[in-house]
């Protein structure tokens, strides 16, 4: 098994965990090239790439964030493994509606992705 298989298989767990829900697995998110996100909110434009391979292509998380508008969260192996990335995720997908910007009561992002079954 690849490593990075088995660390989305880590993420996937954790998701589902963190009750996160409406994900979708290696997304192309610009055809007719092939680039793919490991995970992706496609109604948010919010992706996450974890493992070591996101070092290698650059050009593949610039366009998507300044030509296609997608938010790209990148994890390496190490802190999927330890629950960090799952953490700042869960932050990531609450709007900063709150007093200078930090989340407040109305997560509407958080509301739309939680679910109790993931």
């Amino acid at each position: 098994m690849r490593q990075d298989s088995a660390l989305e298989m880590l993420f996937t767990l954790q998701l589902k965990a963190a009750a996160l829900s409406h994900w979708v697995t290696e997304y192309r998110f610009a055809p007719p090239r092939r680039w793919r996100f490991d995970f992706a909110w496609p109604h948010l434009k919010f992706a996450v790439d974890i493992g070591a391979g996101f070092i290698a292509d650059p050009e593949k998380y610039n366009h998507a964030m300044m030509r296609l508008g997608w938010i790209v969260l990148r994890f390496p192996g190490g802190m999927v493994k330890r629950g960090e990335a799952i953490t700042l995720l869960e932050r990531a997908l609450q709007p900063m509606d709150g007093p200078y910007g930090l989340p407040g009561k109305n997560c509407t992002i958080a509301k739309v992705t939680k679910n109790s079954k993931g």
